[in-house]
């Protein structure tokens, strides 16, 4: 089915209202569950709060391209990188919502894989550690994302009068281990069986090759 790259500017003015109307929805499953504490309110919270956002964001068949676009009100077009951002943003804002799911196992790695992300098996995902673009990161199998992690596919950048985005996946190979404290920006490529220092900068396509206790950069 075919995805589509530039939404109406008024579909993401339409999605801007979505967090509150989110959270709006949230409280009300939560509000029903005390008055009245049945499965069917618990069902309904965990839906709220997990499924309904991915469900939209998966009917929308919006598609990010990767590269430099315009952003904000002097862009004719509406942005799939912002309403998928309004998707994401109570996440972002209460990031122990979605690490609640690393309780279960395999379940944030599917949650990934749901918005749109290649998360490849065996993943070991720290419990502190942020994500802010799920549907733009390529990670193979059994890699180790180390704590306070800092992931980002995207970031803003003005020039004259105009606020331009750019935006490029993340991808990290098979068997990686990523130091904890390490931040990954747009456009890294991280090889097969390469071993990230703690504390190491990832940014602006820089792509990190090496074995363990030893890498290089080119």
């Amino acid at each position: 089915m075919k995805k589509f790259s530039h939404p109406p500017k008024l579909l993401e003015k339409v999605f801007s209202i979505f967090p509150i109307l989110h959270s709006s929805i949230i409280l009300l499953s939560i509000g029903l569950l005390i008055i009245n504490p049945n499965p069917l309110w618990v069902a309904l919270m965990v839906f709220s709060i997990y499924l309904l956002p991915v469900l939209i964001w998966r009917c929308l068949l919006l598609k990010i391209e990767e590269g430099k676009q315009p952003i904000g009100k002097r862009s004719n077009q509406g942005s799939s990188w912002l309403i998928s951002h309004y998707l994401q943003y109570l996440f972002i804002l209460f990031p122990a919502l979605e690490k609640a799911l690393l309780i279960i196992p395999g379940a944030y790695s599917l949650w990934l894989r749901l918005w749109g992300s290649k998360i490849g098996k065996g993943v070991v995902w720290a419990p502190v550690m942020a994500l802010h673009d799920r549907p733009l990161v390529d990670i193979g199998d059994h890699t180790i994302i180390g704590g306070h992690t800092n992931m980002a596919s995207h970031f803003l950048i003005r020039q004259r009068d105009s606020l331009n985005l750019y935006i490029k996946k993340i991808r990290i190979g098979n068997r990686v281990i990523i130091g904890a404290e390490s931040s990954i920006g747009p456009g890294s490529t991280i090889i097969d069986d390469s071993f990230l220092p703690p504390h190491s900068r990832v940014l602006m396509g820089r792509i990190e090759r090496g074995k363990f206790g030893k890498t290089t950069r080119t």
